[in-house]
């Protein structure tokens, strides 16, 4: 019983620090969480990466989507 209530202890403590730091940025006026345009980030992110494992570096125009391989030749 004891365990329970320490881990819901540290639960409330977390959710309670989760609170002032989103209160504190909204006062601030920005808000803390993914975006709408975040997904798209992490898109963006990963074709970069693709690129420059290819050694690439993005320069060569190469299309590295993963849509590539559906229209081969453009």
């Amino acid at each position: 019983m004891g365990l329970l209530l320490a881990i819901a202890g540290v639960f409330a403590v977390l959710l309670a620090l989760g609170a002032l730091v989103d209160r504190r940025a909204r006062r601030e006026g920005r808000r803390v969480g993914i975006g709408a345009g975040f997904p798209s980030a992490i898109r963006e992110n990963r074709r970069d990466i693709r690129a420059w494992e290819r050694g690439t570096h993005g320069n060569t125009g190469e299309d590295i989507s993963w849509m590539a391989s559906r229209h081969p030749g453009r």
